[in-house]
Protein backbone atom coordinates (compact mmCIF):
# COMPACT_ATOMS: atom_id res chain seq x y z
CA UNK A 1 0.00 0.00 0.00
CA UNK A 2 1.54 3.67 -0.88
CA UNK A 3 1.42 6.49 1.44
CA UNK A 4 -0.90 8.19 -0.23
CA UNK A 5 -3.39 5.26 0.09
CA UNK A 6 -2.79 4.89 3.63
CA UNK A 7 -3.06 8.97 4.09
CA UNK A 8 -6.83 7.96 2.55
CA UNK A 9 -7.30 5.81 4.92
CA UNK A 10 -6.24 7.81 7.72
CA UNK A 11 -8.28 10.80 6.75
CA UNK A 12 -11.32 8.27 6.09
CA UNK A 13 -11.05 6.75 9.58
CA UNK A 14 -11.12 10.55 11.39
CA UNK A 15 -14.20 11.41 9.05
CA UNK A 16 -16.26 8.52 9.08
CA UNK A 17 -15.24 7.52 12.89
CA UNK A 18 -13.93 10.62 14.88
CA UNK A 19 -15.71 13.19 13.08
CA UNK A 20 -19.18 11.67 11.92
CA UNK A 21 -19.40 9.61 15.07
CA UNK A 22 -17.83 10.68 18.63
CA UNK A 23 -17.77 14.40 17.94
CA UNK A 24 -21.12 14.06 16.57
CA UNK A 25 -22.49 12.27 19.43
CA UNK A 26 -21.37 15.49 21.60
CA UNK A 27 -23.05 18.27 19.54
CA UNK A 28 -26.48 16.19 19.15
CA UNK A 29 -26.55 16.02 22.98
CA UNK A 30 -25.60 20.25 22.80
CA UNK A 31 -28.82 20.01 20.94
CA UNK A 32 -31.05 18.58 23.11
CA UNK A 33 -30.50 21.41 25.33
CA UNK A 34 -26.94 21.13 26.59
CA UNK A 35 -27.34 22.46 30.26
CA UNK A 36 -29.74 19.77 31.50
CA UNK A 37 -26.47 17.13 30.99
CA UNK A 38 -23.04 17.39 32.25
CA UNK A 39 -21.66 13.62 32.99
CA UNK A 40 -22.37 12.73 28.89
CA UNK A 41 -20.25 15.50 28.00
CA UNK A 42 -17.20 14.44 30.35
CA UNK A 43 -17.37 10.92 29.37
CA UNK A 44 -17.58 11.28 25.54
CA UNK A 45 -14.67 13.48 25.72
CA UNK A 46 -12.68 11.24 28.43
CA UNK A 47 -13.51 8.65 25.11
CA UNK A 48 -12.00 11.25 22.76
CA UNK A 49 -8.56 12.19 24.40
CA UNK A 50 -7.63 8.51 25.04
CA UNK A 51 -8.80 7.61 21.08
CA UNK A 52 -6.37 10.75 20.30
CA UNK A 53 -3.81 10.09 22.71
CA UNK A 54 -3.49 6.33 21.52
CA UNK A 55 -3.20 7.41 17.60
CA UNK A 56 -0.40 9.51 18.58
CA UNK A 57 1.19 7.45 20.77
CA UNK A 58 0.06 4.20 20.06
CA UNK A 59 -2.43 1.58 21.57
CA UNK A 60 -0.11 -1.44 22.32
CA UNK A 61 2.81 0.35 23.84
CA UNK A 62 0.85 3.07 25.90
CA UNK A 63 -1.59 2.68 28.98
CA UNK A 64 -4.69 4.92 28.55
CA UNK A 65 -3.45 7.42 31.76
CA UNK A 66 -0.31 8.48 29.98
CA UNK A 67 -1.47 8.65 26.38
CA UNK A 68 -4.83 10.61 27.80
CA UNK A 69 -2.53 13.30 29.49
CA UNK A 70 -0.17 13.62 27.11
CA UNK A 71 -2.59 14.34 24.80
CA UNK A 72 -3.69 16.78 26.97
CA UNK A 73 0.12 18.54 27.66
CA UNK A 74 0.94 18.37 23.90
CA UNK A 75 -3.00 19.39 21.85
CA UNK A 76 -5.46 20.68 24.56
CA UNK A 77 -2.43 23.22 25.87
CA UNK A 78 -2.46 24.60 22.88
CA UNK A 79 -6.50 25.74 23.41
CA UNK A 80 -5.60 26.70 27.44
CA UNK A 81 -2.27 26.49 28.38
CA UNK A 82 -3.19 25.57 32.15
CA UNK A 83 -4.16 22.12 30.40
CA UNK A 84 -0.67 21.74 30.70
CA UNK A 85 -0.60 22.22 34.40
CA UNK A 86 0.39 18.33 35.58
CA UNK A 87 -1.87 18.92 38.64
CA UNK A 88 -4.93 19.18 36.16
CA UNK A 89 -3.90 16.27 33.89
CA UNK A 90 -3.18 14.08 37.26
CA UNK A 91 -6.57 15.42 38.52
CA UNK A 92 -8.91 14.73 35.49
CA UNK A 93 -7.34 11.82 34.56
CA UNK A 94 -7.76 9.79 38.21
CA UNK A 95 -10.75 11.91 39.89
CA UNK A 96 -13.19 12.95 36.97
CA UNK A 97 -12.37 10.79 33.94
CA UNK A 98 -12.47 7.53 36.30
CA UNK A 99 -14.86 9.00 38.62
CA UNK A 100 -17.39 8.93 36.02
CA UNK A 101 -16.87 6.18 34.41
CA UNK A 102 -16.24 4.07 37.52
CA UNK A 103 -18.23 5.31 40.08
CA UNK A 104 -20.79 7.39 38.48
CA UNK A 105 -19.28 10.69 40.23
CA UNK A 106 -16.39 13.02 39.93
CA UNK A 107 -13.98 13.05 42.80
CA UNK A 108 -13.65 14.98 46.01
CA UNK A 109 -13.00 18.45 45.08
CA UNK A 110 -14.71 19.35 42.04
CA UNK A 111 -18.55 19.81 40.87
CA UNK A 112 -19.66 18.91 37.61
CA UNK A 113 -21.54 21.64 35.67
CA UNK A 114 -23.08 22.39 32.13
CA UNK A 115 -25.06 25.50 32.74
CA UNK A 116 -24.82 28.40 30.53
CA UNK A 117 -23.97 30.94 33.02
CA UNK A 118 -21.00 29.21 34.11
CA UNK A 119 -19.29 28.78 31.21
CA UNK A 120 -16.95 31.23 31.92
CA UNK A 121 -15.96 29.72 35.44
CA UNK A 122 -14.46 26.24 34.00
CA UNK A 123 -11.40 25.20 36.38
CA UNK A 124 -12.19 27.78 38.64
CA UNK A 125 -11.93 27.69 42.54
CA UNK A 126 -15.61 28.09 44.35
CA UNK A 127 -13.75 29.92 47.12
CA UNK A 128 -17.18 29.60 49.53
CA UNK A 129 -17.10 26.06 49.14
CA UNK A 130 -13.63 25.23 48.64
CA UNK A 131 -14.22 23.10 45.49
CA UNK A 132 -13.36 23.30 41.64
CA UNK A 133 -16.00 23.87 39.10
CA UNK A 134 -15.43 21.67 36.06
CA UNK A 135 -17.65 22.67 33.24
CA UNK A 136 -18.20 20.10 30.39
CA UNK A 137 -19.61 21.67 27.89
CA UNK A 138 -16.58 23.77 28.09
CA UNK A 139 -14.22 21.03 28.79
CA UNK A 140 -16.13 19.02 25.41
CA UNK A 141 -15.52 21.84 23.21
CA UNK A 142 -11.60 22.25 24.41
CA UNK A 143 -11.26 19.14 23.31
CA UNK A 144 -13.37 19.12 20.01
CA UNK A 145 -10.95 22.12 19.11
CA UNK A 146 -7.84 20.21 20.47
CA UNK A 147 -8.64 17.15 17.78
CA UNK A 148 -9.07 19.33 14.96
CA UNK A 149 -5.57 21.08 15.34
CA UNK A 150 -4.52 17.49 15.77
CA UNK A 151 -6.24 15.98 12.46
CA UNK A 152 -4.99 19.32 10.45
CA UNK A 153 -1.47 18.43 11.87
CA UNK A 154 -1.34 14.63 10.61
CA UNK A 155 -3.54 15.47 7.68
CA UNK A 156 -1.22 18.05 6.37
CA UNK A 157 2.14 16.14 7.42
CA UNK A 158 4.25 14.79 4.61
CA UNK A 159 6.89 13.18 6.58
CA UNK A 160 6.60 9.43 5.66
CA UNK A 161 7.55 7.67 8.94
CA UNK A 162 5.07 9.61 10.78
CA UNK A 163 2.29 8.79 8.32
CA UNK A 164 3.25 5.27 8.95
CA UNK A 165 3.71 5.16 12.38
CA UNK A 166 -0.13 7.10 12.73
CA UNK A 167 -1.57 4.54 10.26
CA UNK A 168 -0.07 1.68 12.41
CA UNK A 169 -1.36 3.14 15.49
CA UNK A 170 -4.90 3.42 13.95
CA UNK A 171 -5.60 0.09 12.53
CA UNK A 172 -3.61 -1.90 14.98
CA UNK A 173 -6.20 -0.77 17.70
CA UNK A 174 -8.53 -3.21 15.89
CA UNK A 175 -6.14 -6.35 15.98
CA UNK A 176 -5.78 -5.33 20.22
CA UNK A 177 -8.88 -7.85 21.75
CA UNK A 178 -8.48 -10.60 18.90
CA UNK A 179 -7.15 -13.09 20.87
CA UNK A 180 -8.62 -17.06 20.82
CA UNK A 181 -10.72 -16.50 23.84
CA UNK A 182 -12.23 -12.66 22.47
CA UNK A 183 -13.39 -14.86 19.45
CA UNK A 184 -14.68 -17.72 20.54
CA UNK A 185 -16.75 -15.34 23.54
CA UNK A 186 -17.97 -13.85 20.13
CA UNK A 187 -18.55 -17.10 18.29
CA UNK A 188 -20.42 -18.10 21.47
CA UNK A 189 -22.80 -14.99 21.40
CA UNK A 190 -23.67 -15.15 17.74
CA UNK A 191 -25.13 -18.83 18.40
CA UNK A 192 -26.92 -17.98 21.80
CA UNK A 193 -28.69 -15.16 20.19
CA UNK A 194 -29.75 -17.15 17.11
CA UNK A 195 -30.85 -20.06 19.57
CA UNK A 196 -32.70 -17.07 21.19
CA UNK A 197 -34.09 -15.94 18.08
CA UNK A 198 -32.80 -12.08 18.61
CA UNK A 199 -32.00 -11.48 15.06
CA UNK A 200 -32.89 -9.09 12.69
CA UNK A 201 -32.42 -7.68 9.37
CA UNK A 202 -30.84 -3.98 9.44
CA UNK A 203 -32.35 -3.05 5.54
CA UNK A 204 -36.03 -2.64 7.18
CA UNK A 205 -34.31 -0.28 9.42
CA UNK A 206 -32.33 2.05 7.15
CA UNK A 207 -34.31 5.22 8.18
CA UNK A 208 -32.87 4.82 11.56
CA UNK A 209 -30.17 6.65 12.85
CA UNK A 210 -27.19 4.11 12.78
CA UNK A 211 -25.67 3.47 16.00
CA UNK A 212 -21.72 4.01 16.67
CA UNK A 213 -19.67 1.00 16.08
CA UNK A 214 -15.84 0.24 15.56
CA UNK A 215 -15.25 1.42 11.84
CA UNK A 216 -14.71 -1.37 8.82
CA UNK A 217 -10.93 -1.17 8.88
CA UNK A 218 -11.59 -2.59 5.21
CA UNK A 219 -13.36 0.54 3.99
CA UNK A 220 -11.75 2.93 5.82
Amino acid sequence: MTIEEKMKKIKNYFENFIDKRLIKDILLIKEENASKFAYPYLILASALIDTMGGIEEGFRNSESGLRSKKFMENWMSKIKPLYKNNDVKELFYNSLRSGVIHQASVGKGFIANSSEELKEKHLHLIENEDKILFHTIVFAEDVIKSCDLFKENILNNKDTESIEKIYNNIFSMFDDNRNNRYEQNLINLKLFLKEENRIYNSTKYKEIPQPSEPPDVNNC
